[in-house]
């Protein structure tokens, strides 16, 4: 078997898992919750309402891909319109590639291809990543003092709180840990890691702005679940919206499904579920969320085909 026929055999044994994970889990949801219920909070939502939340998700990717590229160009080398097809094409790659590292993995190797300094690209990818999960962090944190301001302090939020602070620490270790592995391309990017933090300290308002920027685009996206929501009659709180949606988007990037598909929801019901909301409405936003993330994947897909430059066959000399 040549490498590419086993890469490719690899390739759709991963994603037929992370379908089977999808089915699984969705399985599970519909187990407890009558799919029926579901349905029917689904045809509650306007077409109008379902496509001005793809514009919203669409200009906040936009945004998210102008964020990135402060983060990976030290100068103006990778273009505006570079860094957003390229961000595009992650996005639909996340579709069948394993969480959120394989979408960054292509967006990475499209800008590479004019970038002075790939393993900036590189550095520069995995820090705009852990910012955007410490943004999460930050927004479920505020979210779960929100909640608990509108609630009495809940045995289930504390086990809740206490998974985020463990997932806080493990992400902090992994990456002391990943400082002192010997493998040479792995020292390689956490030098330049060091190097970019170093280089972001002395203009602290640069990653300030990252930070609040991906926080900003995070919050956009949990308003329009949001709206979402209270188009499926799912009658949670915002607090608790704002609480619930970053974990559950934390923990869907863990490859054990199709573009979280099914985690999320399972996580969402779970949490929403225990302090007092509906589990169906939250079910069925939850679901029509995910149909935005599936229909943006597709437009990042379509983006990528019709911008892709074919190479231009080189002219025959005419002859005298």
């Amino acid at each position: 078997m040549t490498t590419e026929a086993a890469t490719s055999k690899s390739g759709l044994l991963k994603w037929g898992f992370r379908l089977l994970g999808s089915a699984v889990f969705l399985t599970a949801v519909f187990y407890f919750l009558p799919l029926s219920d579901v349905i029917v909070a689904i045809k509650k939502l306007k077409p109008a309402i379902w496509f001005s939340a793809l514009a919203i998700f669409l200009t906040g990717h936009i945004l998210a891909s102008l964020k990135w590229r402060l983060l990976i160009s030290t100068d103006a080398e990778i273009s505006a319109y570079t860094t957003i097809r390229a961000h595009f094409a992650g996005l639909a790659a996340n579709l069948c590639l394993p969480g959120v590292a394989g979408g960054d993995v292509v967006r990475a190797g499209i800008v590479m291809r004019s970038a002075k300094d790939p393993t900036r690209v590189a550095a520069g990818s995995l820090l705009d990543r852990l910012l955007d999960t410490l943004g999460l962090l930050i927004l479920a944190s505020i979210g779960g003092i929100w909640a608990i301001g509108f609630a009495l302090f809940d045995m289930r939020l504390a086990i809740i709180i206490a998974f985020m602070i463990l997932a806080a620490t493990v992400a902090i270790g992994g990456y002391l840990v990943l400082r002192k592995v010997s493998i040479a391309a792995i020292q390689k990017i956490m030098q330049k890691i060091d190097a970019l933090v170093a280089d972001f300290a002395r203009q602290p308002l640069r990653l300030s702005a990252c930070l609040l920027l991906s926080m900003g685009i995070q919050s956009a996206f949990i308003l329009t679940t949001i709206l979402l929501a209270r188009a499926t009659v799912a009658d949670a709180s915002a607090a608790q919206w704002f609480f619930a949606w970053p974990l559950a988007k934390l923990i869907a990037i863990l490859p054990f499904s199709l573009a979280g598909l099914g985690v999320r929801e399972a996580s969402l019901a779970a949490i929403l579920g225990g302090l007092g909301a509906n589990p169906a409405g939250i079910v069925a936003a939850s679901l029509l969320w995910q149909s935005i993330l599936f229909g943006g994947g597709m437009i990042g897909g379509l983006i990528l085909m019709l911008t892709s430059q074919k190479t231009p066959t080189p002219a025959l000399p005419e002859n005298d």
